[in-house]
Parts: C-alpha cells; sequence; structure tokens
C-alpha cells in the first residue's frame, strides 16, 4: 500500500499551512460545555433552526443608566386596546401564598430618594407620575373617561374573608421631624385651572356602601373628632353638598369647644 493511502483513497501524511480544505461535510458533531468569553454581540437578524435546543438560559436583568425614554404614535381613528408599557407578575402558587417577612410584590414601582443631610427646596418629586394631557377636544359619545392616575383593583370571583382592599391608598409613613404640619396631607385635591374655572366638586363617591364614610384614629382619640362637647342652634355657615341629585347643606358653627 503506497504511503499515505488508506482503502484506496489517497490521505496526506501531512497538511501544510498553504493547503485548503473546500466544502468538508460534518456529520452529528457533539459540543460539550462550550466556554464564551468575552463579549458576544449578535447583530442583523439570527435565525435558530428548528431543531436547535436551548436549555435553561440565563437572562441577567438589565441595569439601565441615565434617563430611559419611550414615545409611540397612534393614528389610528379606532385603535385597539394599548398598554405601550406592560409590567405584569401572574401569582399561581400550589394553593396559598404569603410573602415572605410581610413584604411585597408590585407591578410597577417607582421611587426617589432624598439622601441624608440634603434638602429639598423647589420643584416636584414624584415616586409615580401619571399625566394626560388634553389639546384635543373632549366630546363624549358613549362612554369617555379620562385620568392622570387611574387605581383598578378587580375582584372578578375572588373571595373576600378579612383583609383591607381599596382602590387608591395615600399613606404618610416614617418618623420624621415635623417642624410644622400645615402643607402635610393624606390625601390632596386642587383644582389648578385658570381662575373661574369650577369643577362640578372636589369628589364624587357614587355607589352603594353601608355609610358615606368612616373614619378613626390611631393609637386613640383624634383631635379632629369633638363628640358630645356641646349644642348649637344657629349656623354660623354651611357647605354644599349633593346627595341623590338634591343639594344640600352641612351646617357650620363658630365657637370655642
Amino acid at each position: 500500500m503506497p504511503m499515505g493511502s488508506m482503502g484506496g483513497a489517497y490521505m496526506p501524511s501531512s497538511v501544510g499551512n498553504s493547503q485548503t480544505i473546500v466544502s468538508p461535510t460534518i456529520t452529528s458533531p457533539t459540543v460539550t460545555s462550550p466556554t464564551i468569553s468575552g463579549t458576544t454581540a449578535i447583530t442583523g437578524t439570527t435565525t435558530i433552526g428548528s431543531g436547535a435546543t436551548l436549555t435553561a438560559p440565563a437572562f441577567v436583568a438589565a441595569t439601565f443608566t441615565g434617563v430611559v425614554a419611550g414615545a409611540t404614535t397612534i393614528t389610528a381613528a379606532a385603535p385597539a386596546t394599548t398598554r405601550y408599557l406592560l409590567s405584569a407578575v401572574t401569582l399561581t402558587p400550589a394553593t396559598t401564598i404569603a410573602v415572605a417577612g410581610g413584604g411585597s410584590i408590585a407591578g410597577v414601582r417607582g421611587e426617589i430618594t432624598l439622601t441624608a443631610a440634603k434638602s429639598f427646596t423647589d420643584g416636584f418629586l414624584y415616586g409615580v407620575q401619571g399625566k394626560f394631557t388634553m389639546n384635543g377636544t373632549m366630546a363624549e359619545v358613549s362612554a369617555a373617561r379620562a385620568t392622570g392616575v387611574l387605581g383598578q383593583v378587580d375582584l372578578s370571583t375572588g373571595t373576600l374573608t378579612a383583609g383591607q382592599v381599596s382602590a387608591v391608598w395615600g399613606d404618610l409613613q416614617g418618623n420624621p421631624t415635623l417642624t410644622v404640619n400645615d402643607q402635610v396631607y393624606v390625601g390632596r385635591f386642587t383644582n389648578s385651572m385658570s381662575a373661574g374655572k369650577k369643577a362640578q366638586a372636589f369628589q364624587l363617591m357614587y355607589g352603594a356602601a353601608d355609610l358615606f364614610f368612616e373614619a378613626s384614629a390611631d393609637g386613640g382619640s383624634a383631635d379632629w373628632a369633638v363628640i358630645g362637647a356641646g349644642t348649637y342652634s344657629t349656623a354660623d355657615g354651611y357647605l354644599l353638598v349633593n346627595i341623590y341629585g338634591t343639594n344640600y347643606r352641612i351646617a357650620l358653627f363658630t365657637g370655642t369647644d
């Protein structure tokens, strides 16, 4: 057998640096635990064949620095329901769920922190801002609704046994040094339209309830509740309200309790 031949096929005894192998066929190779180091960038269009298998890839949470902005424009006259940014969490435990350590789960969280020994003197800080700007015309035909922030709780077919449920929750927290509190409110309603532009009311309450409103204080009696302190016969003023379509007056009295 001539040197370099095997089974009738010529096999070169050595391949020099200048040799070229054209169109080789590799059948069923096995690649075991490859290590890819450095930065790998995939650009353009990448197609993964139907026979490819991706097993448990690890995705690292993206980190954003600076200002991240996104914008879209809808030009359709009758667009479908759209959520430009959707962050959804589905809770589906085997039976029950209790967030560890009294913690919480949120679909979206917005947070601003003023660090220690720093003073905030001007401007506006928002944990979350929702804003609707109407430069067009509000012309309701059937049900047109616009709001800056909408808080909804869909009770669907759930079961309420115990626990607190509310569509909107305003909560002041912490142990601050309150030099003055005359601009601190749990909730604030303001009408900032031009002078003379009045809203129908500062608040609308609609629907069935056992009580018109309920109030209590944490840890004892409240300074705003004076019960059984005296009686008055003549009102010094009143608040205008509308209940079941009829205007009423809530009497106001001056005096020292």
